[in-house]
């Protein structure tokens, strides 16, 4: 890993921190795992993700996604934010965007790169009885490799 993935990384976590200490009390921050396919390569991933409250329906979504990719490694790093659309039911509506930092590491003598991109997502949940909350998502990467994907995943 080269000395600007290291910063990366570490820029990554510093906002992990953030959205940590930034939460408001008067609403339930989250923990989250996710899993899904990057439509282009056909290739699943598994993430975690960390749901912070903001203010006035608006919530940071840091999370960490990696891509199960032939021949190789690749992972992505992204600081998303949403709005949760009000309304009167236990559906629960957002849509939102963020950056996102792309790792490739390929197989053998080839060079690793990695890729800044912006995310424009859209996602259905639902409060279950419990606290779990289960969501399906859409997202948009674009970037130099631009990508679908589509996540389905679990708030605790």
């Amino acid at each position: 890993m080269t000395a600007f993935n290291i910063r990366i990384c570490f820029l990554f976590a510093a906002f992990l921190l953030l959205g940590f200490t930034s939460a408001d009390a008067q609403k339930r921050d989250t923990f989250g795992l996710r899993a899904g396919i990057y439509a282009d390569g056909s290739d699943f991933f598994i993430g975690g993700e960390y749901l912070a409250y903001i203010g006035s329906n608006v919530y940071l979504n840091p999370n960490i996604e990696f891509v199960l990719v032939d021949h190789g490694s690749m992972f992505t790093l992204n600081m998303d934010a949403h709005y949760d659309i009000p309304t009167r039911t236990n559906l629960y509506i957002w849509a939102g965007g963020g950056l996102g930092i792309i790792y490739f590491n390929p197989e053998g003598h080839g060079d690793s790169h990695t890729d800044a991109g912006l995310n424009i997502l859209f996602g259905l949940g639902f409060q279950t009885s419990g606290r779990l909350i289960p969501y399906i998502q859409a997202k948009g990467i674009i970037s130099d490799n631009s990508n679908f994907v589509l996540a389905f995943g679990l708030r605790f």
